[in-house]
Formats: structure tokens, sequence, C-alpha cells
């Protein structure tokens, strides 16, 4: 069976899709991650990490493309057609998406079919153990430059903002700074790694805590640019080298991170 992943959506959605598509496929050399770039991943594969046989930095090819492309068409033959294929166990188009496991495409996880297209945001194959050899950062200064913001009592906070409503709904600003409070009176010697996508957010809890406790990190805030999403992959590898990690609900990038570095993960939300 040859697998054809097509990971979507921000850094971390990513990532983990690419962890569970590599438990699902023994051996990887059945894997072929297809990174292609669009609005609000920006960049290259080759940007960010270093190389990995089976992830390759292009375009879904026209095939792939066409093959989604009908999966949202109402005609009944095209549907009749594909529906003949996986009967027959040679193609299987899955189209994952939050929200959509389900019992049914367990079972098509469960099957072999000669050819499967995987388009997916989810840690739909997950296990203990993350691939974190997969995602090693190219740019290893600049990951240093974060890495020795984090010491032995440091807590990662990621306060996620801008486009994202149900982090800012469900995990105010207020509930944050409590919890950073508590963690602060559990133990005199705690001292913060804070990252967010807002420029504001992270002023507010340095005036509050002082500089000196919360420390932030240093680089580039755009989605849409390579530094930026390079920053990003630093800042989630500092989350993963805290001694726990309080998260904003409904965001992966915390999750990902805590997963990552084997760390507890608190959500904080109303």
């Amino acid at each position: 069976m040859k697998v054809y992943l097509y990971p979507y959506g921000g850094l971390a959605n990513r990532m983990r899709a690419i962890d569970s598509a590599v438990n699902y496929c023994a051996p990887k050399n059945k894997l072929v991650v297809v990174w292609n770039k669009e609005r609000g991943m920006n960049c290259k594969w080759s940007d960010v990490f270093l190389p990995v046989p089976f992830i390759k930095d292009k375009a879904p090819n026209k095939l792939i493309r066409y093959v989604f492309k009908q999966l949202g068409d109402v005609s009944i033959v095209k549907k009749k057609f594909f529906s003949i294929l996986k009967r027959m166990h040679i193609l299987c188009v899955l189209d994952l998406f939050d929200g959509s496991k389900s019992d049914e495409y367990n079972r098509d996880l469960s099957r072999r079919y000669m050819i499967m297209l995987i388009k997916s945001c989810l840690d739909f194959c997950p296990k203990e153990k993350f691939h974190n050899e997969l995602f090693v950062i190219k740019d290893q200064s600049r990951l240093q430059l974060e890495l020795k913001k984090v010491g032995e009592n440091t807590i990662g906070v990621h306060v996620r903002r801008t486009d994202h409503k149900i982090a800012i709904e469900n995990s105010p600003l207020e509930l944050f700074e409590q919890k950073m409070s508590m963690e602060q009176e559990r133990c005199p010697k705690t001292t913060f790694y804070l990252c967010s996508d807002d420029k504001t957010v992270k002023e507010i809890l340095q005036a509050k805590f002082g500089e000196d406790i919360v420390a932030v990190p240093d680089g580039v805030i755009d989605r849409e640019s390579v530094e930026g999403i390079i920053q990003a992959a630093c800042e989630m590898q500092a989350l993963a080298h805290c001694k726990k990690v309080l998260g904003s609900y409904g965001s992966s990038f915390g999750e990902v991170a805590s997963v990552m570095g084997k760390n507890e993960l608190i959500y904080v939300y109303k």
C-alpha cells in the first residue's frame, strides 16, 4: 500500500498529522508527505527542518488535487466511481478535519488499499512516543537563543490570540494571570517562558510579573513569512523543554509542544 499524506493547517497541525502518518505506515518507504506552501504556512519544509526522505517540498500533483476536488462533487456517477474503487481496495481517500474522528474513518484506516490519500490536520494515529527526530530545526543558533530562556523551574505559557476565536473566548488573559500567580505561590522560584501571537499580551504579563520572571521570544511574529514560521518552531521546542505548559483552549501549538517534551499540559479555560 502506498500512502500519500497532504498535511494542512498551521505548524502544529501539520506536525501531528505527519507523526500519525509515520505511526500508520510501516515501513516508512510506503509514505509520501506532500508539504504545500499556503496561507498561514508560507514556507517550505526545508526552510525550517532538516531533510526527511519521504517529506517532499512540492504542491500536490494534478491527480491528488483532482481526487480531493471530486470529493465535494455531488455527482452520483463520480461518487459511485470512487465508491467502487474503495470497495475493490484500489483507492481510499480520507479528508480528515477537526471533529471528523469517527468509527467510519477508523475502519478505513484499519484496512489496506493499493493507494490511500489522506488529507489531515489531526493526530489520527497517535502513539505515546512522538517522532521528535523528524522535526530537527535547521537554524540551531536561533533555537539555542530560545532554549537559554528556559530553566529548571520554568513553566511554558502559550496565549493564542489574533484569529483564533475559540482560544480568545475560552482562555481569557485574566485566567492566565490567575494561573501564573498560583504557580508562583506554589513555587516562588518559578519563572515563565511566554509565547503569544499578540505583542500586547507579552507587554501586559511582563508588566505584571516582571521581565526577570517572564521571558519572551525575540523573533518575528508572522505566520506568513519564513522567518516567522522558523521562530514558531523554535518557540515550540522551547515550550517542550519547560517543566509544564499552560496552553490555550482549542490550540494545538501547546499540545504538540507538550507531547514533544513529555511534560504536563494544563489548558487554561473557563
